[in-house]
Parts: structure tokens; C-alpha cells; sequence
């Protein structure tokens, strides 16, 4: 018979005291770990802040930033670290007021050299107009709530309803996918599906959402109440040959002369280097990444030259700004259940997570796609449709 081996009570304690010292050891690498990368991070914020200052003494993107007055419940406020991390990437160069200031920066060659489209540099006043346009744009949840729940117009003329139906037994969500007797005929910039930047993009958007607008609806609660769309998908609309509300019809050889015509126009457009400002959540339910631009072609530039080489072009866009450059992520289809205020705070919420979590996120766009859109809204909605590839090529 085996008899028990015997560990005597000292060698137990020994053991444990050593595991103990083990572990504090490791806890306290990982919290030095911590404290010496915030530290660094706060180090890294603090010059990106005071070469704003230099750079910009006016503080033209800081107004856009910060505070409004003294309302101290300003949704458009961005966080100290989101302000530092667009203003070490943005082209704020622009905004220095002297050559002196530029080059104590050793930004001057910088600036002389950035090209964008046929030649022509990033210019401050587009840079800015975004930063604008987006501020308000972050304030319209708080203004107005999320106004898509209540049955009114969403998107390009279309209410939830005109969107999407749902199982009464399950509240799943499904397109309502309708054939177009003219295809919407637009030129879109994709978000490439396999960059950093769609990968985080899709994890942040869904991790956020689904905190802020659990499912709900049908029979066990489980409804879909977030329709996400589809990454690899992602892109930025820029003009349109032809779209739904004022279809203009085109033979095949016109649709090949205008592909040909965009592919002209990409080839003068430079490679873009984007980089998410804000994140926010319209009051039609739409939740949009709102880039700016580092390097490359403007996206005013880019519209005019497309609407000067396609004359037939409807007169009213899509997009109506000439310096807009967002992506639509997701749209919400019903707010929380428990939601009194018809789903305005849990938006706002999910508008500050997203874009404390994706503000600074950067991405090159190095191609526009000519989209023949078969049924309406198709890229957004999961349709029918056609792309034909239009790389930028920078030729001067």
C-alpha cells in the first residue's frame, strides 16, 4: 500500500508566499505598463495641443472643438485627447499666420509640396468648414431628438417604413429592396474592407450600439433594433450621374463615355489620407463617420471636376455640401424600450462613445468606384448593383 506523500505545512507556506509575490510582481508590471504609456499619452497630447496653439493662435478649429458660450451641455464638445489627436494630423500648417510660424515647425516644405488635385494644395478654409459642418451636425440629435422614430423622412425622401419591415414574431429586420426602371448611376470613394480602419470602425460601431440599443421588439424582445451596414461596403458618396429622385436615363455607349469621364477625373485626383473627426448620430436615425482631410484630393475639387465632366448630371446632389467627406456605419431603426425621451440620450451617449473610441482613426482612400445601382439605396441596403474601379493617379 502507497502511503500520501507528506508536503510539510512550512514548504505549503513557502509556496504560497512565493505565488502570492508572483503575482503582485506581475500586477504591478502591468500597472507600470499602464501609467507609463498614459503618461506618455498625456506627454504626446500636450505637444500636439501647443503646436496647435502655434500653429493656429486664432484657434479657428478649437472654436469648432470646444465649448459654444457658456453652455456647458454642448454635444459638439470634443475630449482633450480627441482635440490632440486630430491636431497632430490634420494639415494645420495652413493655419499658421506667417511663413515664420510654418517653418519653426519645419512645415514649410510640407505645405508647398502637398498636391491634391491637379496640383492644387489643401486649402485651410476647407479643412475648417468641415470641422464646422460637422460641430453642427453633432448638435442635432440634442436640438431636435431622434426624429426617424416618429415616422418622418429619413433618407432621401424615405421613412423607416420605406426602408425596412419587420417580423412581427421575431422584430428581425429586412430590407425592402425596390428595382429601379432608371439604375442610380453614382461615384462613390469605398473605405477599403480590409483596412485597420474598417476593422475598428465595425468592432467600436457594434460594441456601442448594442450597449445604447439593445435588441427589442417581436414576440421575446430579441428584435433587431440597429441595421449595420455591410464594411466592406463602407464609402464616401461624392457625386451622382443619376439618382432616384431626378433619373436620368443613359444608353449603354453613354454609360461607358461617363465611366470613361470619371476615370479621367480620377486619374488628375491624388490618394486621399482621411481621418475621422466625430462620430455622431443624425436625427434621422443615420450613424456617420465624419472625416477630415490630411493629404490628397478635396473633396470640393474632386465634385466640381465631376460635375464639369458630366454635364447631364441632375443639377440638385445627394450630397449637397461640396465639402462633406462621411460614411454612413449604421442606422438606427427603434430606440430602447425603456427610453422616455424617444431614444435622444441613448443616442447622444452612443455619439460620444463612438467618437472618443474612433477620433483620430486614419485611412488612405486610393480609388473612387463609377456604382450602378440596380435597386434603390442598394450599396446601403444590401441590393442589386454594379462597380466599376476608377483609381486616383495624381497626374499633374
Amino acid at each position: 500500500m502507497r502511503r500520501a506523500h507528506h508536503v510539510p505545512p512550512r514548504r505549503r507556506r513557502s509556496a504560497r508566499v512565493r505565488l502570492l509575490v508572483l503575482v503582485c510582481a506581475v500586477f504591478a508590471l502591468v500597472y507600470g505598463l499602464r501609467v507609463a504609456r498614459d503618461a506618455a499619452r498625456r506627454r504626446e497630447d500636450a505637444a500636439a495641443l501647443d503646436r496647435l496653439d502655434r500653429l493656429d493662435p486664432r484657434g479657428s478649429l478649437r472654436a469648432q472643438w470646444e465649448r459654444r458660450g457658456a453652455d456647458v451641455d454642448d454635444a459638439a464638445v470634443l475630449s482633450p485627447h480627441c482635440e490632440a489627436s486630430l491636431a497632430s494630423i490634420l494639415p494645420i500648417d495652413f493655419f499658421a499666420l506667417d511663413e515664420h510660424h510654418a517653418s519653426r515647425d519645419g512645415a514649410t516644405d510640407r505645405v508647398r509640396s502637398s498636391k491634391n488635385f491637379a496640383g492644387a494644395g489643401l486649402k485651410k478654409e476647407n479643412t475648417l468648414a468641415r470641422s464646422r459642418l460637422y460641430s453642427d451636425f453633432a448638435r442635432g440629435v440634442a436640438e431636435k431628438g431622434v426624429t426617424a422614430f416618429a415616422g418622418t423622412t429619413t433618407t432621401q425622401g424615405l421613412g423607416l417604413s420605406s426602408l425596412f419591415r419587420f417580423d412581427s414574431r421575431t422584430g428581425k429586420a429586412s430590407a425592402i429592396l425596390e428595382p429601379l426602371s432608371v439604375p442610380v448611376r453614382a461615384i462613390v470613394v469605398p473605405l477599403p474592407g480590409d483596412s485597420p480602419a474598417a476593422t475598428k470602425i465595425r468592432r467600436e460601431t457594434r460594441d456601442a450600439l448594442r450597449r445604447f440599443f439593445p435588441p427589442a421588439g417581436g414576440d421575446f424582445g430579441h428584435g433587431d433594433s440597429v441595421w449595420f451596414q455591410d464594411p466592406e461596403l463602407f464609402h464616401f458618396s461624392v457625386f451622382h450621374a443619376s439618382h432616384h429622385l431626378e433619373p436620368v436615363p443613359a444608353s449603354p455607349r453613354e454609360r461607358s463615355d461617363e465611366l470613361d469621364a470619371v476615370r479621367r477625373v480620377a486619374a488628375l485626383a491624388c490618394p486621399m489620407d482621411v481621418v475621422v473627426e466625430r462620430v455622431v448620430v443624425s436625427p434621422s436615425g443615420a450613424v456617420m463617420a465624419l472625416w477630415n482631410v490630411e493629404d490628397g484630393a478635396e473633396p470640393g475639387s474632386l465634385r466640381d471636376s465631376l460635375r464639369e465632366a458630366l454635364p447631364n448630371a441632375p443639377e440638385k446632389q445627394i450630397v449637397a455640401d461640396r465639402v462633406i467627406w462621411h460614411s454612413t456605419v449604421a442606422r438606427l431603426l427603434r430606440p430602447p424600450a425603456t427610453a422616455g425621451d424617444g431614444g435622444a440620450a441613448a443616442a447622444l451617449a452612443a455619439q460620444n462613445l463612438l467618437t472618443e473610441k474612433l477620433c483620430g482613426t486614419r485611412a488612405r482612400l486610393n480609388k473612387a468606384w463609377f456604382v450602378h445601382e440596380r435597386d434603390k439605396l442598394a450599396l446601403a441596403l444590401g441590393g442589386r448593383f454594379e462597380t466599376f474601379e476608377a483609381h486616383f493617379g495624381c497626374r499633374e
